[in-house]
């Protein structure tokens, strides 16, 4: 053999080795993991279990979602000698069991099947006792929420797998489920199951971690009861409420009403289920209002004691803008800035846009949250609906100013009330208070920072004032509160239809937006009404739920009254009554 051949075997046997070397490198540490698992599922059954999911707590430390033991059951069928008795002892057991679904799965020609998963503990124990063989269990847990309905939108729910479906379950499954663990079981060469079923080696489930929420258990359900009991004396197709502390952006409460009772979240059908306050949006109405008037504030364009001349009708653009109530015959147009907010004007409202311009108006919805997510730490929050300008007809700039034509989120307009009651800056709205792991060791706090300022500390507090007074003597006079200064105003939309389609004849959208003690606000709160029947007005229907819940805060916070702005308000009633 030449020299030339001899080189190329040497090096052809060469590369051959080189080859062999690194597909064994290959196999043994690349893919060393993936063909243990693929040599261990054909020998042996892998089951996933779930590591002990972490708790959900109101500010308080108050229970909201817990987890409670329980087995799964699983038959190994190949393993059941004498199925007819096997079957027997199984149904005596556990009567409640399906018998012709427990025969179908013992004759099952399977390796392996569930006969019931989430098995409570007499049950266990009941069936653990028989020892019967091809019947083995693994203990896991289930979620339980000992409130029932309470904070249902924001809890959410978790599905047969421990997996969180909506709400806080959702947003925060993979820090709450924790890293899941699973067992071998316990197979013979030819891939069957063997008898026993038994676990072969097993790896540990690391456990989720615990969250505490803002929410106040107290006022969320005093919050509800007071919903519910206003939607359903409305007749209403639903309604919603937050309550929200505007100095550090907390949601004390967060309630819709019909609401659900997660551990039996099948029975509720998806709509029942959806959180509507960050999820849907609406057409506002009159409670926009503040927003116009807060620009035109800002831009010192009027004060509230100016005089406007303001008709009850105008012509803009060949849209009529007309009042949503009468004036008496006689009644002077001669009106003051305040007025507007007061008697909730339309028309006014239109002329401070008219001032304003469409740049100027969009440019304080902007500063004021609309058309943009508040952050809040919810799955599936909407943006709200708000054009560009570019995109506005001519008559947008007025039906924009007292809130139509534009869509906002229940979580926005409670934010933009919260900005006026924090002297103008906004903290954006938060639900979750802190993270504990579940070694206890760590703890990590949601820090939120405030957004740019909206409006000067000087507009909010003229604003303020303008809003105290229509809640003592305009609009808003059932929310009021012997002793303590109520800020807020009123508001009834016509319910736009699908899409923005127009509007849905004889239906409206009822609401109130609040907060108190005005001189230094300690809590904001929102109230909307869908669809009331009974009577559609703000005042009657929204006012009455804010008022009530209002009064909870009071007593559960053991807040004092004002004793000179109590006064003002026994003389301004001594005069009224002569």
């Amino acid at each position: 053999m030449n020299n030339r051949k001899l080189a190329i075997l040497q090096v052809g046997i060469f590369i051959v080795g080189l080859a062999c070397i690194l597909r064994l490198v290959y196999l043994q540490i690349i893919q060393r993991e993936f063909l243990t698992e693929k040599a261990e599922s054909q020998f042996t059954k892998l089951i996933n279990v779930s590591a002990y999911r972490g708790k959900i707590y109101d500010r308080h430390g108050e229970p909201l979602a817990l987890s409670r033991e329980v087995w799964d059951a699983y038959l190994v069928p190949n393993g059941i000698k004498n199925k007819p008795e096997f079957i027997r002892q199984v149904h005596a057991a556990l009567p409640r069991y399906d018998r012709n679904r427990l025969v179908e799965k013992v004759n099952s020609t399977a390796s392996f099947t569930w006969m019931d998963r989430q098995i409570p503990r007499d049950d266990y124990l009941r069936l653990s006792k028989l020892n019967l063989i091809g019947l083995n269990f693994v203990k896991g847990e289930t979620r339980v929420y000992p409130n029932t309905e309470l904070a249902s939108h924001v809890l959410g729910y978790v599905g047969i797998d421990n997996q969180g479906l909506s709400g806080i379950e959702y947003q925060f499954d993979s820090y709450l489920k924790g890293k899941s663990g699973k067992i071998v079981l316990e197979g013979d060469p030819s891939g069957r199951q063997t008898v026993s079923g038994k676990i072969k080696r097993s790896v540990a489930a690391e456990n989720g971690g615990d969250i505490y929420l803002t929410i106040d258990n107290y006022v969320q359900y005093m919050a509800e009861r007071a919903l519910k009991k206003g939607v359903q004396s409305a007749q209403a197709d639903f309604g919603q409420i937050v309550v929200m502390d505007p100095r550090t952006g907390e949601i004390l409460a967060m309630a819709t009403y019909p609401d659900f009772d997660p551990n039996n979240h099948d029975n509720a059908r998806y709509t029942t289920k959806r959180n509507r306050i960050v999820g849907d949006f609406f057409e506002p109405g009159s409670i926009f209002k503040i927003v116009t008037m807060a620009a035109a504030l800002e831009e010192k364009i009027v004060q509230p004691n100016d005089i406007m001349y303001i008709p009850a009708t105008m012509d803009f653009h060949g849209r009529l803008i007309r009042e949503a109530h009468g004036r008496d015959a006689g009644e002077s147009d001669r009106r003051t800035v305040s007025d507007i907010l007061e008697r909730s004007l339309n028309v006014g409202t239109t002329m401070l846009a008219i001032r304003l311009g469409e740049k100027r108006l969009f440019h304080y919805m902007e500063l004021f949250g609309f058309g943009q997510k508040t952050g809040i730490e919810l799955p599936a929050e909407s943006r709200g609906l708000l054009r560009p300008v570019k995109n506005w007809s001519a008559v947008d700039v007025a039906m924009h100013s007292f809130g139509q034509g534009i869509a906002v989120t229940p979580i926005q307009i409670t934010a933009a009330y919260s900005t006026v009651a924090n002297r103008g800056v906004c903290v954006p709205p938060r639900i979750v208070n802190r993270f504990i792991a579940d070694d206890g060791n760590y703890q990590k706090s949601l820090k939120i920072e405030p957004l740019p300022r909206a409006v000067s500390e000087e507009t909010a507090e003229k604003l303020t004032e303008i809003m105290i007074q229509t809640v003592e003597r305009g609009t808003g006079v059932p929310a009021r509160i012997k002793g303590y200064p109520v800020a807020g105003k009123t508001g009834t939309a016509q319910k736009a239809g699908a899409f923005g389609a127009g509007y849905l004849s004889g239906l409206y959208v009822a609401s109130f937006g609040g907060f108190f003690p005005a001189n230094n606000p300690r809590f904001v709160i929102m109230v909307i009404v869908d669809s009331p029947k009974t009577v559609i007005y703000g005042s009657a229907v929204a006012a009455p739920i804010f008022r009530e819940t209002a009064l909870a805060l009071i007593d559960h916070y053991d807040l004092k009254p004002d004793l000179e702005f109590m006064k003002s308000q026994n003389e301004r009633d001594r005069r009224a009554a002569h």
